[in-house]
């Protein structure tokens, strides 16, 4: 499996994980250090992120991802795309539509999210 072919497979498998509230599969999925910059341009880091899927402040219910743009570069895979996603922000219902970028870096004969930025698409 290339590195495209492998971030595209365990970004699918992060997305699982949050559907299914993986906070063990998460941390190994997502690098130490890592940012998840949400749609109103809060920023978390990886450890801050899992402590609101555990802790039930974001509880993800549908993610439909579309994958759009797949670059490599140096070791780096940006995945870019469309997704929509049902979530529950601190027990309130959100259904959100984003355009995002996702960057995977090869770590230790494998790959990790080192960042994710969404940006609120209009319907």
């Amino acid at each position: 499996m290339d590195r495209k072919e492998l971030a595209v497979e365990l970004d699918r498998q992060r997305l699982d994980a949050l559907l299914g509230a993986d906070c063990m599969a998460l941390k190994r999925l997502m690098a130490p250090g890592g940012l998840y910059i949400h749609t109103a341009g809060n920023i978390d880091t990886r450890d801050e992120f899992i402590e609101k899927v555990r802790n039930g402040a974001l509880t993800y219910r549908k993610i439909a991802n579309r994958i759009e743009t797949i670059t490599e570069a140096a070791g780096t895979v940006l995945l870019a795309g469309v997704v929509d996603i049902d979530v529950e922000r601190s027990g309130v219902p959100a259904s959100i539509h984003i355009r995002y970028c996702c960057n995977w870096v090869e770590a230790g004969g494998s790959m990790q999210m080192v960042s994710w930025q969404a940006t609120p698409l209009a319907r």
